[in-house]
């Protein structure tokens, strides 16, 4: 059970683009774009109304005028959370409000995220919690902590010591298990190690063991079952641990709008929880399984978990979509096929990008080099070199004509370039009287262009790479495209409804 706090780092930062600001100041009579004054480096997207720019090495925030309403003075600035956001100074951290106004000391080693009113500090590798006061109210004694989640945050002292704390510090769970995870329909998946085995079971909010320590791995429960493994072989459980479905898959997924993505040999399908085929497997693996599921029938590459009624599909290097009779409602001949975001899946035929609805009709004909999924209404494209964005129907609702461009719209605006300037640009299609503007997990981020190197198959091969205070962080579009055809390849989207990748 590994945790995914680094991992959904990255996953912020794979998909940004590289935006250098020039300085100039006007606003388009056509489109209403904010022209910004100063040169900076770059410009994460807007989180809780502000934006993070960096210049000469130094961070702070502007607003989405371009005024610059926390001065540049920080070292590092984390997006906003809860109204408050991560600062680094003179090799300290700790807290900003929205106004720039420091939450305690910046005093700490290290610092992580506001969760349901607590912020992580650490001091001398020692962990604990402080109060938007700036107050520690949870001791620095731990060596691990996580955000709070449903009031429970997870703590680790020690090797293999794992509890839970409540947010008044007190171990409501004691710090006695190998491992833990969170908590998911009032139960959580922890390890103990036995007679120098660890094995897994499950757990509730008062610490009671609900389902016995018997098995090698375990998932969340979803939908009222969670998978289990042992021996190699995973079936699901429900909440009493009754085996549900027999342990004889090969690899599984949750459960999703009702079914499951399960493997045999080479295949994947889909099985409904009484455990029924209702897709053949004639699937190719999924990448993202963990390690490979089936219920559709076992002739595809690669099945993805439903989503909106569809599951997207893969047959040699052919993708379409099924529906949950297994029924191919968008034909199985694109190169390429994202997630449905806001009803419409990027598609790739001969090279070209273009829109499907969920019947399999091309909505947006496939013409462009290069396009991104829907958000806000709007999805990015690209033509001849050129970004602008497009509405649900194809219509360029702004030009084509800019140098570089944010990959989705987030609280109502992007991040533009073209030729020396750098715009925050309002969507048009947003209405202050009757649209609501949702806000959205990612950001883009701006760095500088570098390179890096995987090895494949034993053999080395570099990719696009982007420097990011001092590290290299790359696109996962770009490390997909490298190890594509290998067997650890995986596909990347962006899920318009979720607001995730």
């Amino acid at each position: 059970m590994r945790k995914s706090l680094s991992l959904t780092l990255i996953g912020v930062l794979a998909l940004s683009g590289l935006i250098i600001s020039r300085p100039s100041i006007a606003y388009s009579a056509e489109l209403e774009i904010k022209w910004l004054e100063k040169s900076y480096n770059y410009i994460r997207m807007y989180s809780e109304g502000l934006a993070a720019v960096e210049l000469n090495g130094k961070y702070g925030f502007i607003d989405k005028t371009g005024k610059e309403v926390v001065a540049l003075k920080y070292d590092y600035v984390s997006e906003f959370k809860e109204g408050i956001a991560n600062v680094s100074f003179n090799g300290k951290y700790g807290y900003i409000d929205k106004t720039g106004k420091e939450v305690g000391k910046i005093k700490y080693d290290s610092a992580g995220y506001f969760s349901e009113g607590l912020g992580e500090v650490e001091v001398d590798g020692k962990w604990g919690f402080i109060n938007k006061a700036g107050k520690e109210v949870i001791p620095l004694k731990y060596d691990k902590v996580f955000n709070f989640s449903d009031g429970l945050s997870m703590v680790g002292q020690g090797e293999g010591k794992w509890g839970y704390i409540d947010k008044t510090g007190k171990e409501v769970i004691p710090l006695k298990y190998y491992d833990i995870e969170f908590f998911s329909e009032g139960l959580a998946p922890v390890a103990l190690e036995r007679e120098n085995t660890i094995k897994v079971g499950f757990i509730n909010k008062a610490g009671d063991e609900i389902i016995p320590f018997k098995y090698g791995s375990a998932g969340y429960f979803s939908q009222g079952l969670a998978w289990v493994e042992s021996d190699g072989k995973y079936g699901y459980i429900d909440k009493t641990g009754k085996e549900v479905i027999p342990l004889n898959y090969e690899n599984v997924s949750d459960f999703s709008e009702g079914l499951a993505r399960v493997s045999l040999g080479d295949k994947v399908g889909y099985i409904d929880k009484m455990g029924r085929k209702v897709v053949d497997f004639k699937y190719d693996k999924s990448c993202d399984f963990l390690n490979s599921p089936p219920t559709v029938p076992l002739r595809y590459n690669y099945a993805s978990d439903f989503s909106n009624g569809l599951a997207k599909v893969k047959l040699g290097e052919k993708r379409g979509y099924i529906d949950k009779t297994g029924k191919e409602v968008v034909a199985v001949k694109y190169e390429c096929a994202s997630e449905f975001s806001e009803g419409l899946a990027r598609v790739l035929l001969n090279s070209k990008y273009g829109y499907v609805d969920k019947t399999g009709k091309v909505v947006v004909p496939l013409k462009y080099g290069g396009a991104d999924d829907f958000s806000e209404g709007l999805a990015r494209v690209l033509l001849n070199g050129k970004y602008g964005y497009i509405d649900k129907s194809g219509k360029e609702v702004i030009p084509l004509k800019y140098d570089d461009a944010s990959f989705v719209f987030v609280e109502g605006v992007s991040i533009v370039k073209l030729e020396d300037k750098t715009g925050i640009l309002k969507n048009p299609l947003l209405k202050k009287e009757n649209i609501k503007v949702e806000k959205s997990a990612e950001k883009s981020l701006i760095a500088s262009p570098t390179s890096s190197k995987v090895l494949v198959d034993g053999k080395e091969i570099s990719f696009d790479a982007y420097l990011i205070d001092g590290n290299n962080y790359f696109k996962l579009r770009d490390l997909a495209s490298v190890i594509s055809g290998s067997k650890k390849q995986f596909e990347v989207s962006w899920d318009g409804d979720k607001k995730a990748i």
